[in-house]
């Protein structure tokens, strides 16, 4: 007794796929990642909750807007000194 086992036909490819793939234009590439620090700091709950209550409304972040926050307090590297 012998077992027949039936094979489906393979799918054509479709000419729009090999189209694109070969004609697509190349994405650029991404900016490589920077090195990173973790910061822990304490919060009045109050001041916690009003920055919580604004990321929600503009759609951002918190670890966003800290950032954005301490680069435009801190400003561009300089010469070392702590103002």
């Amino acid at each position: 007794m012998s077992k027949q086992i039936k094979m489906a036909v393979r799918p054509q490819a479709k000419p729009q796929a090999d189209d694109w793939v070969e004609n697509r234009s190349p994405e650029p590439m991404p900016e490589p990642r920077k090195k990173t620090k973790r910061l822990t700091l304490d919060m009045d709950q109050d001041l916690y909750t009003r920055l919580k209550i604004h990321c929600a409304r503009h759609q951002c972040r918190i670890s966003d807007l800290v950032r954005l926050l301490v680069a435009v307090e801190v400003g561009p590297p300089q010469d070392g000194t702590c103002e």
